[in-house]
């Protein structure tokens, strides 16, 4: 039985009950929140997921314990194949009364050193092997309860596993505290509380304090609840006294006047010209959608080879100073240097997000799809009325292609987008966000029945199984990544049996897609991206289109 000590009682946990990872995740939802506790072990795929505001990376191995009321909030842009098991369990404690009594009750788990979550890794196919001959088992035998507690003990050892931490400098410990209290800014925290996590005397503490960061702690801490609380009033329509306590501040007056003191405006001052400070977009969509609310922002980060020729165009039009960056890393340096008074974007590894929001206020968790993402930075910039009038624009669009489409709708003849990537190949499935929508849900077209079970954003794809899905038209993503060749992969497809004997082969019903269009366009692009869809399918004359 894994056992834990606790002050006044033992404490026991208890298997609850095992499931496979994509039956348990519904991800038509946007926020999934736990009921129970919960282990997630990951065997294959990867995905990235925000929990509790804070981004963790599932690949396979990983081993993710959260407890009970956690939100996880998963980017289905950003998960490939995810596959694994989720392990709910319960925490109860032990209370021994005297040498005749005791008492068990469930209990809370709290995780060590206050951490909201716990992460470990794993080799080997033990656990997975384990785990897939539980599902074989009847509930009620012996076996069942005894296997399945020797998975969930291993699976508890690995995260409660210490860490080895090498001697710490007086500045690293100092930066340690920095960290914790910018982690729990918005409880109540004391110098001596800080002193502690660096391991110093609360005098010395003090000291070597202020020569780092030229404040004195609590000032630093007060000082970033009021950077932390820019976030909050731009995106939250709350109480002042709400957003006040939310941050740290007991007193919403104290708060007001401490704000104003150190911004120069007051609080609802700072919410009515957010759209007319300097912005920062991470990504071209959400610029675009920005300029289509009538907000212009002051810079956004392109990955140049990926920027299509209509938001060059349209960036420039509006004199919005362009940050280059490499597809897998933001150029912080960059973002740093058009000194930006407030970031928007999605939500970002740990350390990549800490260091934007050292940088400035930072607007996060914001949708890659085009549609939840109008939506959100209309409710940030008080731009519903334009955002409206967006909706019912893109609407017409639909309208207008689905018109034009309205035969092959009918007799629903089946459309499949098929990528090649380095080393694989995958499909869009109907169920996912942006061209997904666009195409199966917005167009109502009709994909081939083996593909509909596909909830990922791109699932991985056999090609000995093309025939069997057989679709009347493929839209063909050669997929445009830094450091990547696809000709390789492009050239066994083309020349293997099971892509010739295809309909839409053979009828010359394959079009080119063109990654930085088609993948996560804005307002601006939609259009075209329709009207590509539409010439293709229809076999109208389009320069934007290309026949294989």
């Amino acid at each position: 039985m894994y056992t834990e000590k606790a002050a006044e009682a033992q404490v026991v946990f208890r298997w609850h009950t095992c499931q496979k990872l994509n039956d348990y995740m519904d991800y038509a939802i946007d926020r999934v929140g736990l009921v129970e506790n919960s282990l997630f072990y990951i065997t294959g795929g990867q995905a990235v997921w925000q929990l509790n505001d804070q981004e963790v990376i599932l690949r396979s191995g990983i081993v993710v314990g959260l407890p009970a009321g956690t939100w996880i909030e998963p980017d289905r842009m950003g998960t490939f194949g995810l596959e694994g098991w989720v392990i709910e369990f319960r925490q109860f404690e032990l209370k021994v009364n005297n040498e005749k009594s005791a008492e068990i009750f469930q209990s809370i788990w709290h995780l060590p050193n206050h951490r909201e979550f716990l992460t470990g890794t794993m080799d080997g196919r033990q656990i997975r092997d384990q785990l897939q001959a539980l599902s074989m088992l009847a509930d009620e035998a012996v076996e069942k309860e005894v296997r399945c507690h020797q998975v969930l003990y291993t699976l508890l050892d690995i995260l409660y596993q210490p860490v080895e931490r090498a001697p710490q400098t007086t500045e690293q410990a100092i930066l340690q505290s920095i960290k914790y209290l910018e982690q729990y800014y918005y409880k109540p925290i004391t110098r001596n509380e800080l002193a502690k996590v660096a391991g110093l005397s609360p005098w010395h503490y003090s000291r070597k304090f202020r020569a780092l960061t030229d404040k004195a702690p609590l000032e630093y801490l007060n000082r970033y609840r009021i950077y932390r609380a820019k976030e909050r009033l731009i995106q939250n329509d709350g109480h002042m006294h709400d957003i006040a306590k939310q941050v740290g501040f007991e007193d919403a007056a104290y708060f007001s006047r401490r704000f104003k003191q150190m911004e120069g405006i007051s609080p609802k001052h700072y919410v009515q010209v957010a759209a007319e400070r300097q912005l920062c977009a991470l990504s071209p969509l959400y610029a675009e959608i920005l300029l289509a609310l009538g907000v212009v922002p002051n810079s956004v980060v392109t990955v140049p080879m990926l920027l299509p020729p209509h938001q060059r165009l349209i960036l420039e039009k509006h004199n919005v100073n362009m940050i280059p960056t490499s597809q897998y890393a933001l150029d912080l340096e960059a973002i740093a240097e058009v000194k930006p008074q407030l970031i928007v974007g999605h939500t970002l590894q740990g350390e990549a997000r800490s260091a934007l929001m050292s940088i400035s206020p930072f607007i996060s968790g914001l949708s890659r799809d085009l549609i939840p993402a109008i939506a959100q930075l209309a409710a940030v910039f008080r731009k519903e009325e334009e955002a409206e009038n967006l909706y019912r624009y893109l609407k017409k669009i639909d309208a207008q292609a689905r018109e034009r489409l309205k035969t092959i709708i009918q007799e629903r003849r089946t459309v499949m987008v098929l990528r090649i990537e380095e080393d694989s190949y995958r499909y869009l499935g109907a169920h996912s966000l942006g061209l997904s929508r666009m195409i199966y849900r917005e167009l109502g077209l009709t994909i081939p029945t083996p593909l509909n079970r596909g909830q990922y954003w791109f699932n991985p794809l056999d090609i000995e199984t093309l025939p069997a899905i057989d679709p009347n038209f493929i839209f063909l993503e050669d997929r445009v990544m830094e450091g990547s060749d696809t000709r390789l992969m492009k050239e066994v497809l083309m020349k293997h049996p099971s892509w010739n004997r295809l309909a839409a082969v053979k009828n010359n019903r394959v079009y080119t897609i063109d990654t930085s269009l088609w993948i996560g366009c804005g307002p601006f692009g939609y259009p075209l991206v329709m009207e590509q869809i539409v010439a293709a399918l229809t076999n109208e004359d389009s320069t934007n289109i290309q026949i294989i």
